[in-house]
């Protein structure tokens, strides 16, 4: 349980650190809808989970 509680805090950090939060998410893709770019948006979510992913 202890691991489990400091790897969710982590990867808390590491989202606020590199603006990956599910705020910062949602106001990406509604600069991408904005802008017309939609068939981004998908490559960019993508980016972010990659970037997770790593973590581990």
């Amino acid at each position: 349980m202890g691991l489990e509680v400091a790897n969710f805090y982590q990867e808390q950090a590491y989202k606020s650190l590199n603006g990956n939060t599910g705020a910062d998410i949602r106001k990406l893709i509604d600069e991408y809808k904005a802008a017309g770019r939609e068939k981004e948006i998908q490559t960019k979510v993508d980016e972010y989970f990659c970037a997770i992913t790593l973590l581990y």
